[in-house]
């Protein structure tokens, strides 16, 4: 069974079915990895996390005021924790029609965390409350933000919740019954899905009601002509018998119109009631089953996140041995935890083994959720591994490290990979590129100054090399790696410059040896004069 695929449901849902008589929680909405991170990060506190429970409850109820002030009253200082709470207060704000207060929600969410398509769907929402046209402004914002979705996840119920939020706003009809009826096929239960249909429905209704008024103005017409153009009673009863005849063809029209698992009214008011009574114990069954499945992904979800905590616990300990083994059990329950193979991906480079990294890092790569930081993380143990002379896997690494600078031109971690690669290989253009870009992006990082050290030592500008070993003892780098630094340099140096550069410390060793030489001489005297003035006594 896939346990955390029902995790994720069960906690992205939000829902927690109850017994039959109880009033039934509506549906969340669908899954998403980022709610399990934020929640584990969360549950590390159990008096947060029992806010989270009641905040679900609240939510899921549609107490939209107590869930918005319970989620508000989460931390949001980590970027992990932040994103589930600081969503569902958008969310739930937006529920109350509370324009500006959930815009200003949604905006605070945008600004905290990496954006997802969860995450803009929400925005959208919040933009498009209120009646009449929207604003232009708003109205450009949402489009840019639907625009972004569709790039993210085009086949969402996202995407097609945030064309539904911009349709039903600007009044356009065809838009609105098209992402509806998506929306039916993605997720009919959801809690994103349910007023759209139910305006799509209105409006289907409400066309057909314009279709029939005018066919009974059409009618009225055609009874007005007949009558003023036969005149008595034979054409008042022409007239009147064509309007019977017209009537009873309306009426077998709808009646062949209607499908065939419409209720029959005469048929229900003579069918006993025991049907009735068997399909809601049915009913009450299957909620008190949901209940119990949900109630089961619950308690494999706390364990997990026990898990998870004891794992970054041992992190903030350095001990990754430990981590490792814990986020290894984490994956056997869930393997589609994406965070907990990023961790291993991360792990086992600080352990040294890099074909158990390099799998772990794929694992990451072939999820929506990956990064430019999981490819140089991938380019470190492929070269790191026993295959990383060969061309094969170097020409790998070289395209991971290219599509890591591709995707993220402003982050370091293509540029780290690139510069990896660069030594390995001896590629001093690239190695000099990437380490520029390095000193642009981190300045201060020890990695950097090595870089640029490297690059300048190989381009023989030696004066540079030497400011760079300064800049790095003003930054804090640790002695033995200063000292380091400066014998590479000081064997780059010409003969005739090491010479120039050591007569001082030659002539400190020269005057020290003088100054002996003295002294023992001097000593040498003064037992000579000891002993003749013995030798005269």
């Amino acid at each position: 069974m896939k346990a955390l695929m029902l995790i994720l449901l069960a906690l992205a849902a939000t829902a927690f079915p109850r017994a039959a008589g109880a009033v039934r929680p509506s549906a969340g909405e669908p899954a998403t990895t980022s709610d399990v991170e934020s929640l584990a990060a969360i549950g590390s506190n159990p008096e947060q996390l029992a806010t989270v429970r009641r905040a679900d409850a609240a939510f899921a109820e549609g107490r939209w005021a107590e869930a918005a002030a319970l989620f508000g009253a989460l931390p949001t200082t980590d970027e992990d924790a932040a994103r589930y709470p600081m969503r569902r207060r958008c969310q739930a704000l937006t529920e109350q029609n509370l324009r500006d207060d959930a815009v200003k929600a949604c905006y605070a969410l945008l600004k905290r965390v990496v954006p997802e398509a969860a995450d803009l769907q929400a925005v959208v929402a919040a933009l498009m409350l209120g009646s009449g046209r929207p604003a232009d402004g708003d109205l450009e914002q949402a489009t840019l933000l639907l625009r972004r979705i569709e790039g993210l996840d085009p086949d969402s119920v996202w995407f097609e919740a945030a064309r539904c939020n911009i349709a039903q706003r600007v009044g356009d009809r065809a838009a609105l019954a098209t992402c509806s009826a998506r929306l039916a096929q993605l997720a009919p239960d959801s809690r994103l899905s349910r007023p759209f249909l139910q305006v799509a429905e209105r409006s289907e209704r409400g066309r057909w009601l314009k279709l029939g008024l005018l066919g009974l103005l059409g009618l009225g017409l055609l009874v007005t002509l007949l009558h003023r153009v036969l005149a008595g009673r034979r054409a008042a009863t022409v007239a009147s018998a064509a309007l019977l005849t017209l009537c009873v063809s309306a009426s077998a029209s709808a009646q062949d119109a209607t499908p065939p698992s419409a209720p029959n009214p005469v048929a229900e008011s003579s069918s006993p009631a025991q049907p009735d009574a068997a399909e809601s114990d049915s009913k009450a069954e299957d909620s008190e089953d949901t209940a119990t499945a949900i109630n089961r992904d619950m308690q494999l979800l706390e364990t997990l996140v026990l898990e998870v905590n004891g794992a970054e616990e041992l992190i903030k300990k350095d001990d990754w041995r430990g981590a490792i083994g814990k986020y290894v059990d984490v994956i056997k329950t869930a393997p589609y935890f994406v965070k907990g193979w990023r961790r291993l991906c991360e792990g086992y480079a600080y352990v040294n083994s890099p074909v158990e990294g390099a799998h772990a890092c794929r694992q990451v790569l072939a999820s929506k959720e990956s990064n430019a930081w999981d490819r140089a993380m991938l380019v470190h143990h492929l070269l790191s591994g026993p295959d990383g002379k060969k061309p094969a896997t170097r020409a790998e690494a070289k395209d991971l490290a290219n599509a890591a600078v591709a995707m993220s031109p402003t982050e370091r971690w293509g540029y780290d990979a690139q510069c990896e690669l660069a030594l390995l290989s001896d590629d001093f253009k690239t190695l000099k590129s990437c380490s520029e870009q390095l000193n642009r992006l981190a300045p201060d990082d020890r990695k950097t100054v090595a870089l640029l050290f490297s690059a300048a030592l190989h381009e023989k500008r030696l004066a540079d090399a030497e400011k760079i070993i300064e800049r790095a003892g003003a930054a804090g780098m640790d002695k033995p790696s200063l000292e380091h630094m400066s014998s590479l340099l000081d064997a780059r140096r010409p003969a005739l410059v090491r010479l120039w550069r050591s007569l001082p410390v030659l002539l400190g060793f020269g005057a020290l040896a003088a100054v002996l030489v003295l002294l023992g001489r001097f000593l040498l005297n003064l037992r000579g004069r000891a002993r003749n003035v013995s030798e005269s006594h």
